[in-house]
């Protein structure tokens, strides 16, 4: 059976809560509000990465390591054998897909920004350049 990999937004999710419960309030309140302000609008914005991100990435290597696992013993099963695994595969690989594309922004974001950080700035800047001088037509 497939391991589960924790999920990435559980910690920052529970530390921004315990900071915010711990905030101390004290004349003047402005540093505080400030800092209860950004705490809470992350932790209306961190659940939807979790839902969004964590929990579908986690069932979708789940199922991709099910289908990997069902295609090893599909080559050492028998003719009838194989038929189940066959069956089960498509099953695996028809949930896999909708949480697939639900991540495919995240993924190509992702691995462009991991390969080429620098172009990948000077091309939203670019963007934002030509966006800003277009608004005034």
């Amino acid at each position: 059976m497939a391991k589960l990999v924790q999920n990435p937004f559980q910690e920052p999710i529970l530390h921004f809560y315990n900071d915010l419960k711990s905030t101390e309030w004290e004349i003047p309140f402005v540093p505080q509000i400030i800092k209860s302000i950004v705490l809470i609008t992350l932790l209306v914005l961190f659940p939807f990465f979790y839902i969004s991100i964590g929990v579908i990435s986690q069932v979708s290597s789940l199922l991709w390591d099910m289908i990997k696992e069902s295609k090893d013993k599909f080559r050492d099963a028998s003719l009838i054998d194989s038929s189940g695994f066959i069956i089960a595969n498509a099953i695996y690989f028809i949930l896999f897909i909708p949480l697939w594309i639900i991540q495919l922004p995240f993924i190509l974001i992702g691995s462009l920004s991991n390969k080429n950080a620098v172009i990948i700035l000077l091309i939203l800047i670019a963007i934002a350049i030509i966006i800003y001088f277009l608004e005034g037509f």
